[in-house]
């Protein structure tokens, strides 16, 4: 069926090192691939280029830690503006001479990739987020909200990971976007209204998996009551299909932090019993962490969260889209 429809024509505009190289590249260019991840990777960038006057592994060659900028969209409408790159690859391939350059949202700063100990004390999470994003010259990207911190410890941990694991402890999905530290609330993502609703005949291909649910019917976290002087226990309730309650490891400081920590524990626990890819001509609108609706598919239409998604503009292809997804739940649709 995908072989029958051909992709949208796609466009792109393309900066090195701060200079717009889009018409030197263009004629020469195999294909631009930017993939957009919703939390814990980097999103990436990748451009293939021919290279038959050896260019670009001669005098051209970059240098790694060189900059990339992305614009991205279909031929005569607006280009997306992507943002920066950092060139953490360059490979050579032949015959015929081929130079892919990629490179990663996600500073290539040794500082930020190092194990580090550190104690943060009487703070709050944006406080923690902003301490870090200045030490790097970056910047924090969300509404977080002020999760009181009476102590906690980065324990032989890089910044980036000990980012997310605090984001995914209160609720936040974490990613590293155009200099900017990403925090999102989850609960307010699934909420959020879709961008665009997709009927089979809109796809390339797909595939749909559904998998029994492994969900609790509940969800408990323990915290100190400085007024009761002792440990007190608090939760919800969850549309799953185990008859048990799920205890989170490790005590919170307050009744907020618990709060907090059952909220992201619930949100999480309503994805994944049915994902799935789908491809459908280029779209710069959807985005990691927007909302689809898909329609034609029987009991599997619905609310889905996109995960991942590549947009890809190809010299033989034209622009298209691919989807990593993850169906949100509806009323009484906790389980499978």
């Amino acid at each position: 069926m995908g072989a029958l429809i051909p992709a949208a024509a796609g466009d792109f505009k393309i900066h090195f090192q701060g200079g717009d190289i889009s018409s030197w590249v263009e004629p020469e260019c195999l294909s631009v691939r930017y993939t957009d991840v919703l939390e814990a990777e980097s999103d990436t960038l990748e451009v293939e280029l021919m290279d038959p006057l050896s260019n670009w592994c001669g005098p051209w060659w970059p240098g790694q830690g060189d900059t990339l900028a992305l614009w991205i969209g279909r031929r005569g409408g607006e280009l997306r503006d992507i943002g920066g790159f950092t060139l953490d690859e360059i490979e050579h391939s032949g015959p015929p001479d081929v130079i892919s350059l990629r490179g990663v949202a996600a500073p290539m700063d040794t500082d930020l990739r190092s194990n580090r100990h550190a104690a943060y004390e009487g703070t709050t999470l944006p406080a923690i987020a902003a301490e870090i994003a200045a030490k790097h010259g970056m910047t924090v990207a969300g509404d977080l909200a002020a999760v009181p911190v009476g102590r906690i410890t980065q324990a032989d941990e890089t910044d980036l990971a000990f980012l997310h694991r605090l984001a995914r402890d209160f609720g936040y999905v974490f990613s590293v976007k155009a200099g900017q530290l990403v925090f999102q609330d989850i609960t307010a993502l699934h909420a959020l209204p879709p961008v665009r609703a997709l009927a089979r005949e809109d796809l390339f291909s797909w595939r749909l998996s559904a998998r029994q649910a492994d969900t609790p019917t509940a969800i408990q976290a323990s915290y100190w009551d400085p007024d009761a002087k002792d440990w007190v226990s608090g939760g919800g309730s969850v549309e799953g299909n185990r008859k048990d309650t799920l205890v989170l490891r490790g005590r919170a400081e307050n009744a907020f932090q618990a709060a907090r920590r059952v909220q992201a524990a619930a949100a999480r626990a309503s994805l994944g019993s049915i994902t799935g890819s789908l491809e459908l001509d280029g779209d710069p609108a959807l985005r990691a962490g927007a909302n689809v609706i898909l329609s034609g598919m029987g009991r599997l239409d619905g609310r889905y969260r996109i995960d991942r998604a590549t947009h890809q503009v190809d010299r033989a292809g034209g622009y298209t889209t691919s989807l990593e997804v993850s169906k949100l739940p509806g009323p009484k649709e906790g389980v499978f």
